[in-house]
């Protein structure tokens, strides 16, 4: 007996079974337990995504959120009578809703009061930007399969996520387009060429003129000649398959480039969130970020006359690509009664008072002498002169002054809050050296110093100011990436 009970003491192959019976449970309990905590971080994850999702659409430029914050007037919540539906919305259709998760709510906190949308307006320096912000926070339950043996019957899950976007600026374009003679230059060089060596040769009082000046002495009327050039040349072309390169001046391309704008500005519109109205809407047009109005220098070349300076070609507008698009098509190169003559309120051909147009055109801006807008409502559009020009003055019958324009008047203009984005359309030496009087007048003041681009440049509001040459990226190419600076500098304020 006694060996019996020796001999199975020393037997040991059972007791790892009974080892095992006895921790199986504890070691089943430990893997269930990191299953549940593997799910509880996948439902967690889950919920942060869905979380950045209602945040992300909470102030999506199409969301009611934002929508309503684009109209207020002032900074603020933005009532969660009007943005909660939508931002669940966008959340339970992330939210996949597993069965073992409970969602117990959305909240919001973007304006410090329990709120799911804000609209916040802070300044930096001379900066001003207005912000639609979203502060989502959900919190919910996550009951565990097996943790509950160890006391966890339910694990916490919450996540916050917050979203912004900045409100675009609402902006009046006064555009002063320069249809000056002197912008019957050629575009490019090319055009130059063919002006001086075949339409204007041996024409009229000036001969080999690298400007087609637009007179009403049919003699001197070398803007007809090109329009001539450029119909005949266009029949050859199509009937006898001719190559005979037309001829672009420099207004035609302005006119062109101009009504091209139109279109990138109401395409700006739409990728900001806003909603263009339709073409040609006239008086019924609805408000949206931009207004349009066209000014040149006149159908004719006058200082003295009964229509106040500048010309008006469209009035302010938001149907961009209706009547401005239109309007800015037909702008052409002014007339001039005759050459050096004086009658008609034709001045000696001191017709290009640059002064006297950017000053008049301010009072039409701000009516009274009022204060430009910032640009944060529709009812505060800031005011943007744009102005496409030679820059060369020509000013003061009977004493004729040429020369750049005069900083006192921009920055009578820059102090009531109006911002000067300039696009020069260069001189260049070559492009008027078949010209004698603009050799002996003209020459001195663009070479070997450019004081007319200095003018310029220091006339423009900070960085907004655009040369653009003959042979170069061409004025619709500069026109439109002046107006993307212009856009993209809405909020600075001095």
């Amino acid at each position: 007996m006694r060996l019996l009970s020796r001999d199975m003491f020393r037997e040991k192959g059972g007791n790892t079974a009974m080892i095992f019976a006895l921790v199986a449970p504890v070691l089943l309990l430990a893997g269930g337990g990191a299953i549940d905590v593997t799910d509880a971080y996948m439902r967690q994850t889950a919920l942060q995504q869905a979380a950045d999702a209602a945040a992300v659409g909470a102030v999506a430029r199409a969301s009611a959120g934002y929508q309503a914050a684009l109209k207020m007037t002032s900074d603020g919540s933005v009532p969660d009578s009007v943005t909660a539906s939508g931002v669940q919305a966008i959340f339970n259709a992330d939210w996949r809703n597993p069965s073992d998760t409970v969602v117990t709510g959305l909240t919001g906190n973007a304006c410090g009061a329990g709120t799911l949308v804000c609209r916040s307006t802070k300044t930096s320096g001379t900066t001003v930007s207005t912000t639609v912000s979203s502060a989502v926070t959900v919190s919910g339950t996550f009951t565990p399969a097996l943790l509950a043996f160890f006391g966890e019957k339910t694990i916490k899950l919450s996540a916050t996520s917050t979203a912004s976007d900045n409100i675009p600026s609402f902006i009046d374009f006064y555009m002063l387009l320069d249809n000056s003679p002197s912008m019957g230059l050629g575009a490019e060089t090319a055009d130059i060429n063919t002006l001086v060596n075949t339409i204007t040769v041996n024409k009229g009082s000036e001969s080999n003129c690298a400007f087609a000046c637009h007179s009403d002495a049919p003699g001197d009327d070398f803007y007809d000649l090109v329009v001539a050039y450029n119909l005949n040349a266009t029949q050859q072309n199509l009937t006898k398959g001719a190559n005979i390169p037309l001829v672009n001046l420099r207004i035609n391309e302005v006119a062109s480039a101009t009504s091209s704008l139109m279109s990138t500005a109401s395409t700006t519109e739409t990728l900001n969130g806003q909603a263009p109205p339709p073409s040609n809407c006239g008086s019924k047009c609805t408000p949206s970020e931009f207004r349009v109005a066209l000014y040149d220098f006149g159908p004719k070349a006058y200082i003295t006359s009964p229509t106040a300076l500048p010309y008006q070609v469209s009035p302010l507008t938001y149907d961009l690509n209706g009547l401005s698009a239109q309007s800015a098509l037909q702008v052409q190169l002014q007339t001039v009664p005759s050459q050096n003559y004086a009658y008609d309120g034709y001045n000696d051909d001191t017709d290009t008072n640059l002064d006297t147009m950017m000053t008049n055109l301010g009072a039409v801006m701000l009516p009274g002498g009022a204060s430009a807008g910032n640009g944060l409502t529709s009812a505060t559009p800031q005011k943007i002169l744009f102005m496409v020009t030679d820059g060369m003055s020509d000013k003061n019958p009977g004493n004729r002054q040429m020369g750049p324009l005069s900083q006192t008047t921009c920055t009578a203009l820059k102090n009531q809050g109006i911002k000067i984005a300039i696009l020069y359309t260069t001189y260049i030496p070559s492009s008027i050296s078949s010209d004698g009087w603009s050799v002996a007048n003209v020459l001195p003041i663009i070479s070997p110093t450019d004081k007319v681009g200095a003018a310029l440049q220091s006339c423009a509001s900070p960085g907004l100011y655009q040369p653009v040459s003959p042979d170069g990226a061409g004025i619709q190419a500069a026109m439109t990436s002046l107006f993307q600076t212009v856009v993209a500098s809405v909020r600075i304020v001095s």
